[in-house]
């Protein structure tokens, strides 16, 4: 009886520190006591935990081997590496780039279609020169005297600038344009068909189709090639040899279109920077773009314009529209004219004339439209003016039929 209970107090103090070791190697602090009351075993468990513990001894074992060889393999991935891209410039580099950079500015200076160019337009004196030559050299046709220098980052915001301005003022000018024409107005003055006309004949920008070898060949100087749009034209291979180019031309206009377009932005872009006012900015963009006439009663186009103008008098608590002859002359005749008014109660919201009487009419219902969606206040104050306050005048949206 007294060894029974010796053998199976060794066995508890076995099994206890077989559990706090094992439960220790793998991450876990545990004390003895803890173990002690897990590790009740009894002589007939015996054989239990001698497969236990063979069982965690191999998984340990395994886990150490595992280990050794991942540290193994970082360290020849470490010794055996491609070394980094991203090397330190040296102050030979930076030199060189300092020097490319002040032959740039000064080729600039000499560029007669640039000079002419900037006083065309009469920019401020701080817009540089150079500055305005990265503004027509566009991505993929660097300068050779600095590979970075192009104008998308610039364009981008200046078509942000643009695109701000050009909505600020058809919303002060005509509040109540539905959203679809509002985006077919802004669209008539910043797309790139309008840029680029803008940019060819009222700035007069030349594109420069030219080789690079020609530059070599004519013998002439650089800064005369600075002062034209540079940009590359675009392209796809044959599929059957790779020694040849196949050029697209319908492609070709509108890679030139998108850089003139590129070129005026990215102008703007640069103005404000240089002028550091975006009043001043505002101005040479109404001066420039929002000068051209645009006739916003073209855009629209009504499928049933009686139908609207009934739902747009009873949403504004108006009488409903009635149609009413105003004169006629030749009604026998070969060539009829009919003038019709559109009335609600006694007030007339629109008239035209026609050679029948039901165009005219139709005519008068879309003349009625027409009136009350190109309102335009007089003087109107545009948000980023100073002494902006808001307006009065609040718009009920779009007119659903």
């Amino acid at each position: 009886m007294n060894l029974l209970l010796l053998r199976s107090s060794s066995l508890k103090r076995t099994s206890c520190s077989f559990l706090s070791k094992s439960l220790s190697g793998n991450g876990f602090l545990i004390s003895p006591s803890i173990a002690l009351h897990y590790s009740t075993i009894t002589p007939e468990k015996n054989n239990t935990l001698k497969a236990a513990e063979e069982h965690v001894n191999e998984i340990n074992e395994i886990n150490q081997k595992h280990k050794e060889n991942h540290a193994s393999e970082i360290k020849n991935q470490n010794s055996n590496s491609a070394p980094s891209k991203i090397q330190p410039i040296s102050h030979k580099q930076t030199r060189l780039i300092v020097e490319k950079q002040i032959k740039f500015k000064e080729t600039a200076l000499r560029s007669p279609l640039l000079i002419t160019l900037h006083r065309r337009l009469e920019l401020p004196k701080s817009f540089e020169l150079y500055s305005l030559a990265r503004c027509l050299t566009c991505k993929g046709r660097t300068s050779q005297y600095s590979k970075n220098a192009d104008n998308s980052a610039l364009a981008y915001f200046g078509e942000s600038l643009l695109d701000y301005y050009v909505t600020e003022h058809l919303i002060t000018k005509y509040p109540r344009l539905p959203l679809k024409i509002l985006e077919n107005a802004v669209d008539a003055y910043t797309s790139d068909k309008v840029l680029h006309d803008v940019a060819a004949n009222s700035w007069g920008i030349e594109a420069d189709n030219s080789l690079p070898i020609d530059l070599a060949l004519r013998d002439v100087d650089s800064s005369y090639y600075l002062g034209k749009l540079r940009y590359v034209e675009r392209h796809k291979q044959l599929e059957n040899d790779s020694n040849f180019i196949q050029i697209d031309t319908k492609k070709n206009s509108t890679t030139e279109r998108n850089a003139m377009a590129s070129a005026v932005k990215s102008i703007l872009a640069v103005y404000y920077a240089s002028t550091e006012s975006l009043s001043e900015t505002k101005k040479f963009i109404h001066a420039h773009i929002l000068s051209r006439k645009l006739d916003v009663s073209s855009l629209f186009a009504f499928n049933q314009p009686t139908r609207e103008l009934s739902v747009l008098c009873k949403r504004e608590n108006l009488e409903p529209p009635v149609t009413r002859l105003i004169s006629e002359t030749g009604r026998l005749s070969r060539s009829p004219v009919f003038v019709a008014g559109v009335f609600s109660g006694t007030e007339k919201l629109g008239e035209s004339y026609a050679s029948s009487l039901q165009e005219a009419k139709i005519r008068a219902a879309v003349a009625a439209l027409k009136n009350y969606y190109l309102y335009s206040p007089l003087n109107p104050k545009y948000p980023s003016d100073e002494d902006f306050s808001p307006a009065l005048i609040v718009d009920h949206g779009d007119v659903i039929v």
